[in-house]
């Protein structure tokens, strides 16, 4: 395949040819999973494409998706980048204003949502972008606003249409080369309004084509995090198209349920946060501490040995000694891990990682459970361009500059600036932030090198270990720079705490604002003694947990044990538990659950000084 001459359309085209009626998507729809064969997504994509057309869409055009990741979402894309046009893709959680920007930014004529909370936000929002005229809902939920369609309606238009409009379709997909734009993907905009990073068909091509991870033949794809991120969908959908030999499994939508999706869809590999394998590992430690002391202690030895032979020995070559070696052989076939394999389904081969830091015990019990996690890096504007792949591991560290191909032209490139900042350029970096011409410039160093503005440290074997944002060191007003998310993340590893955020600049020592993890507010009543009435709703049980003094008591013993081994400067002296988590609604983070530091802060400055009363 001439890879400097395609774009993943005509590849997709390629793989319909080669793959016909094997199954490509495998999705829930009127409670059952349905399978979706290369040839049937093939013509609902042509079929979207044509009904874009007969809307009016022309090549250029911004077509933004406002949708949480489902098997709708790809078959939009595909038919948008079909017909030349340019997808803008929106966080399904973001409310109406910051949808409204982004597709006035894009200029949207057409936007394609979800659901009715998706549809209403729009609605509500759209004489913020006064080029909107049609909103095609995937949901097919019924509207009297003449701007709303169903998809399924989109569909039957652009199918009544064919005849009209598919060679024009199969003519622009010939047309479009890797210099045209494809798509516009925001910044998850943690200091301000968010930046469109566009990309061109290159950036997807390369991005495909070049993902270092043992992919077999056959194996099932489980997507649930966001398409609108690249992670997902540069990493996860782009490059199954180019794979074209295995199936994407989407989730229903509700986290919640994601074991079950697991269990039911038996996955071979999935992308994911550190979220999801945070709450795996502590559910499954919790049920086997359920089963009593002794339980617990036979699973942390096994758990131990086996990270002696699967990550001290076959990662880094430090041999644990023969008596280690036969242990291992007898805890194994035991199957301590069981429990694992069962809540992912029993096939899982290994997950990929990013969107935040994965603390590096929990890497090690999976490398130990026999399902590695390979972490990596990567930025809306850059795409991935560090990891951990097969032969080069090294948990807590987020890899190794991708490894080097034959990518016609060149590959991407990675430094570290002398400050260590990060730097990338080559086929995968934007070319630009849409309509901000200084913000574009700012972004690159004279010599044409992306600045990331995330910090590292590379170590002698060439692994780098992210230890902060530029923009977020703390200077205190001895002096010390201070790089908070070490801090921050060893706060939330320890389970109990959804944000946390270090404050401190220019003063005297570093305080913390809290707040604890939802899904913990139960566990830590039981553990504490607290009781709640059974009519409090889920806030209720939060603010009666959080002001608890009990509570404080035990968060105060969890920070004294986090400020162990760390210098007297980076030690956190006081904090506050708020009584309610942060939110998107407060816009106090971002849809990819950043912080937006400088809004918290705002909103609570007055607190967090009181901590430096004398």
């Amino acid at each position: 395949m001439d890879l400097l001459n395609t774009t993943i359309m005509r590849i997709f085209k390629k793989r319909v040819e080669e793959n016909g009626d094997k199954t490509f998507v495998i999705h829930h729809t009127g409670g059952a999973w349905k399978e979706v064969s290369w040839r049937e997504y093939d013509e609902i994509v042509m079929n979207i494409a044509c009904g874009l057309l007969s809307l009016g869409t022309k090549r250029g055009d911004g077509v933004c998706i406002m949708s949480e990741t489902r098997a709708e979402w790809g078959m939009a894309d595909l038919a948008i980048l079909s017909v030349g046009a340019l997808t803008g893709a929106v966080y399904p959680s973001l409310l109406g204003r910051d949808a409204a920007y982004i597709a006035g930014d894009i200029q949207a004529k057409v936007v394609f949502a979800g659901g009715a909370r998706e549809r209403d936000e729009l609605l509500k929002a759209a004489p913020g972008a006064p080029n909107l005229k049609h909103i095609i809902v995937f949901d097919d939920i019924k509207n009297d606003d003449p701007r709303c369609m169903g998809l399924a309606e989109l569909i039957e238009a652009g199918r009544a249409s064919r005849g009209k409009y598919e060679k024009q379709v199969t003519d622009e997909i010939h047309k479009t080369t890797q210099d045209d734009p494809a798509t516009v993907i925001y910044t998850s905009g943690t200091t301000g309004i968010p930046k469109g990073a566009l990309h061109t068909h290159r950036a997807i091509v390369y991005t495909a084509t070049n993902a270092p991870y043992p992919f077999e033949p056959d194996m099932v794809d489980l997507s649930y995090l966001p398409m609108a991120h690249v992670f997902e969908r540069f990493g996860g959908f782009f490059g199954e198209v180019y794979i074209g030999t295995g199936s994407i499994g989407y989730f229903r939508g509700d986290l919640k349920g994601i074991v079950s999706d697991f269990m039911e869809l038996k996955p071979h590999v999935n992308r994911t946060a550190p979220r999801l394998l945070e709450k795996l590992f502590a559910v499954v430690k919790s049920t086997i501490a359920a089963q009593g002391d002794d339980a617990l202690k036979d699973f942390e030895h096994a758990l131990d040995v086996a990270r002696k032979v699967r990550v001290d020995y076959e990662l880094f070559g430090v041999d644990p000694g023969k008596e280690t070696k036969a242990e291992f052989e007898k805890i194994i076939a035991n199957d301590p891990f069981a429990l694992v394999h069962q809540y992912l389904g029993g096939r899982m081969k290994f997950f990929y990682g990013g969107g935040a830091p994965i603390p590096k015990e929990v890497t090690e019990f999976y490398f130990a459970a026999g399902v590695p996690v390979y972490e990596l890096y990567g930025t809306t504007e850059t795409i991935g361009t560090i990891t951990n792949y097969p032969g080069m591991v090294k948990p807590g560290t987020i890899g190794v500059p991708f490894p080097r191909g034959d990518w016609p032209g060149g590959m991407g490139e990675t430094r570290l600036a002398a400050d260590g900042e990060i730097e990338n350029r080559g086929p995968n970096v934007l070319v630009e932030y849409l309509n901000k011409p200084d913000e574009t410039t700012d972004a690159f160093t004279s010599d044409g090198w992306f600045m990331t503005g995330d910090v590292g440290e590379m170590d002698a074997d060439g692994f780098i270990a992210i230890t902060g944002r530029k923009k977020d060191i703390i200077i205190t007003a001895g002096g010390k720079n201070i790089a908070p998310q070490k801090i921050e993340n060893r706060i939330r590893e320890t389970g109990w705490f959804s944000q946390a955020m270090v404050y401190g600049d220019g003063k005297k020592y570093l305080t913390a604002l809290l707040t604890l993890d939802p899904s913990a507010i139960l566990p830590l009543a039981g553990r504490l003694g607290i009781e709640l009435e059974e009519s409090l709703d889920e806030p209720g049980r939060y603010r009666e947990v959080a002001k608890d003094p009990r509570t404080r008591e035990f968060v105060a013993s969890v920070i004294e044990e986090c400020n162990r081994d760390l210098f007297k400067q980076e030690r956190i002296v006081d904090f506050i538990l708020l009584e309610r988590d942060l939110s998107i609604e407060h816009d106090e983070i971002t849809p990819t659950m950043k912080l937006k530091k400088k809004n918290v802060v705002e909103a609570f400055r007055d607190r967090l000084d009181a901590l430096y009363d004398e």
